[in-house]
């Protein structure tokens, strides 16, 4: 069994500050529970946290904004592709809407995977999220007052990893996380830990074709967070 009882949170590495927080708090009904500055490095960046209104484990998304800095990222395999976020069941008419509305860019078509529907869109600065209808989840829903309570996020879903072969992690995850396969869905694989479920999923993407963090960058990652369209997990409990 593994001790990973699920998501703490999730951080990313952003553009502006300002779209940051309007797309979160704004658009998502999040609230901006906590507002720190990292202070390593030549120059302070914000460290901002959003979430539900108890700032709750598993509901938890931060960010650095680095627009500052003129780092950008691109995407590829061996980093975080997509952060899920739970929504009711039938919830996605609502939110397709409010994008349209909103002008967030958003994909056409609704699909589904894992028995699930979902709905892709964008942070401002090119980072994909999706959310996802289940009835498996119970956590306090996020509300505004343009974001009624019955189709307000409930917090991460999961979060999906972009990896060259899926093979040379399942050992990996099962046998130094503790985390079980319990399902594919393409080239899509679904991993849980604890009771599984939301903010207790991890799910992986097989995507051969995409390019490869040269070794420089990886290196600088350990030292230096990407601003474009980039993100990872940072905090298990």
């Amino acid at each position: 069994m593994s001790m990973i009882k699920g998501f703490h949170h999730l951080t990313a590495g952003v553009s502006g500050a300002q779209e940051d927080v309007d797309f979160y708090v704004k658009v998502l009904g999040q609230s901006l529970v906590k507002k720190t500055v990292l202070l390593d490095g030549e120059d302070p960046i914000y460290h901002l946290y959003y979430g539900n209104a108890n700032g709750d484990p598993g509901t938890l998304v931060t960010s650095f904004p680095f627009r500052q800095k003129g780092v950008k990222a691109r995407p590829g395999s061996g980093q975080v592709r997509v952060i899920n976020y739970s929504v009711p069941a039938g919830s996605l008419a609502f939110w397709r809407s409010r994008f349209q509305d909103m002008n967030v860019l958003h994909d056409r078509e609704v699909t589904e995977r894992f028995g699930e529907r979902r709905q892709r869109f964008q942070h401002p600065c090119g980072i994909e999220f999706d959310l996802v209808e289940t009835d498996r989840d119970a956590r306090p829903p996020c509300v505004a007052p343009d974001i009624p309570a019955d189709v307000a996020i409930r917090g991460v879903h999961s979060i999906t990893l972009s990896l060259r072969e899926v093979a040379e992690s399942i050992p990996f995850m099962a046998d130094a996380l503790g985390f079980r396969c319990v399902g594919e869905s393409g080239p899509h694989h679904r991993f849980e830990t604890a009771a599984g479920g939301p903010a207790w999923w991890w799910n992986s993407s097989t995507n051969p074709s995409a390019c490869r963090v040269p070794p420089s960058m990886a290196r600088a990652r350990s030292t230096m967070l990407p601003s474009r369209s980039t993100a990872w997990p940072s905090r298990w409990f």
